[in-house]
């Protein structure tokens, strides 16, 4: 059987005022090289179209600081972010249909501060989006869970049987995933990631294993504890 069509929308819109930082978290270094440069690194090698969203006015910025020196700037394609991660994501799905992608191709929605994946990871995404039509990584909740009230007081302890976080690349037929934002977009529907859009279709998602090393960096203490998994990752 002949392999899907591929391609790669990475979301850098943050603006990382959790780091503390005067820069966004995805520009910052993270041993020795910069955060979104390490996440471009995990695709490129894919050889495929890569859609990198960010926001408006660091167009010239990023192509002169960080894809043209390390030798990305003829794979990835720039595209200009919206107000919030979701109209973030449809101007990257919009762009990407403007090439002609497609309909039955798979797409990868992935956070560009998201720099530890595993290409076993990115193959069972791929796979399973194949499969089923959306697939996404996911890690099992181990510590324990608390339901408050508006005061702070605890209410109950939430069971963690058949609970896990999800994680990206989160992986989609690609006329599954535009259908999906653009019944969000007329809807007003709010999504808190790509999946859950297309759960409010009524649709099926998928989960494959995810992993404890493919943190998003958000924090000080997420930056740390990368410089540590780059060391074997």
């Amino acid at each position: 059987m002949a392999q899907p069509r591929v391609a790669v929308i990475v979301v850098a819109g943050g603006s990382g005022q959790r780091m503390n930082a005067s820069i966004r978290k995805q520009y910052m270094s993270l041993a020795g090289l910069p955060v979104l440069v390490r996440t471009l690194n995990v695709f490129a090698p894919m050889n495929v179209p890569i859609f990198l969203v960010i926001p408006q006015g660091d167009m010239a910025f990023c192509e002169e600081t960080i894809l043209a020196p390390h030798l990305l700037d003829k794979q990835v394609q720039l595209v200009h972010g919206g107000k919030e991660r979701q109209a973030s994501v449809k101007n990257g799905l919009d762009a990407l249909h403007s090439t002609g992608f497609s309909r039955n191709g798979i797409v990868l929605i992935h956070d560009g501060v998201r720099p530890f994946v595993e290409k076993s990871m990115l193959d069972r995404c791929i796979e399973g989006a194949f499969t089923h039509g959306a697939c996404i990584p996911a890690v099992a909740v181990v510590d324990t869970l608390k339901r408050v009230d508006h005061q702070g007081k605890i209410v109950s302890t939430v069971s963690r049987d058949n609970l896990y976080q999800v994680q990206t690349p989160q992986a989609f037929r690609f006329d599954l995933v535009i259908k999906a934002h653009e019944h969000a977009l007329v809807r007003g529907i709010k999504g808190t990631d790509d999946a859950s859009l297309v759960e409010a279709m009524g649709e099926a998602v998928y989960f494959t294993p995810g992993s404890v090393d493919n943190i998003k960096l958000t924090t000080p203490g997420d930056l740390e504890r990368g410089e540590f998994i780059a060391t074997r990752f």
